[in-house]
């Protein structure tokens, strides 16, 4: 009798449970794109919010291969891919049309489609890639070590994001384009990127950029800070110069530079670095920017 009234008792609970949470329904879909000797490839990904991490494939004999979770239909993204002679083209999004986009709703409403929503990409590592994301809210990795990258463009709106270069870019990084709105975006083995431009802006959010690796060409690029703060971390073997524009309302600290000119700055190992050389322009509105040496 003890043991039916606690068998009763359970699925009095478990009914209970059910209709006051409802079941909730995820589901995993796999993406796999075979390799056709594509000379390049554009990827172009339009992620409204979730986890999104991106990594080098170990099987080269796939343009991409994708393993996304998200909840119910509503959050299935939308996948295009076509080939021009040789080059592919990939579009990955979410689908926008059955939700308010809105910061706001997807914080209230959304919030345990924000936990589970996640996009795992692994990406061939043999041709040149362009790569042009825009992530509102979430945490994203992007390991782009091994991978031919040529050119970077990231819109990030409340979005936590690390990138990395771990191993030497084997292309010229043609343009590296960020934009963050109040998230974080940090950089690491920027000299192992290979980037000939840089354009960084931050808006309320906060960046790091970190050029260690193998730096030894010349980059060159532009930093505009708002209300937000940036900070440059580089190593010791390279030469920098910066040009700064700031107001009494900012901050801008340079640590072991000259100045050689108005708002015009050169690292003291200017003449003596056996690294590549970088040319800085640093604008700040209302917010800091601190570039510091590390080993």
């Amino acid at each position: 009798m003890i043991k039916l009234k606690t068998f009763i008792l359970i699925v009095l609970l478990w009914t209970v449970a059910i209709n006051l949470f409802g079941e909730t329904k995820y589901k995993v879909d796999r993406y796999d794109i075979p390799f056709k000797e594509e000379k390049s490839l554009s990827v172009n990904i339009d992620y409204t919010f979730g986890t999104l991490n991106i990594r080098p494939s170990r099987d080269d004999s796939f343009i991409m291969r994708a393993g996304i979770t998200y909840k119910e239909d509503k959050n299935k993204p939308i996948l295009e891919y076509k080939n021009y002679g040789n080059k592919g083209r990939l579009t990955l999004k979410s689908i926008q049309e059955t939700y308010n986009k809105s910061l706001f709703n997807i914080k209230k409403n959304e919030e345990n489609d924000y936990v589970n929503n996640n996009w795992q990409l692994s990406f061939n590592n043999t041709i040149p890639i362009n790569f042009d994301i825009e992530f509102g809210l979430g945490d994203g990795n992007i390991d782009l070590t091994g991978m031919k990258v040529e050119d970077i463009k990231l819109e990030l709106g409340m979005s936590d994001v690390n990138v990395y270069f771990n191993k030497k870019n084997e292309e010229e990084l043609r343009k590296f384009s960020i934009e963050t709105g109040l998230g974080s975006f940090d950089a690491s083995g920027l000299g192992n990127a290979n980037i000939s431009n840089l354009n960084v802006e931050c808006g309320l959010g906060s960046a790091t950029l970190s050029f260690d690796g193998e730096f030894h060409g010349i980059c060159k690029g532009t930093v505009a800070v708002g209300l937000g703060s940036v900070d440059v971390n580089l190593p010791k073997t390279l030469a920098a110069e910066i040009r700064t524009e700031s107001s009494f309302l900012s901050s801008v600290n340079l640590s072991n530079f000259d100045e050689i000119d108005d708002d015009l700055y050169r690292s003291k190992n200017w003449d003596t670095a056996t690294g590549g050389k970088l040319y800085l322009k640093i604008e700040v509105g209302m917010g800091s920017a601190q570039v510091r040496w590390i080993k």
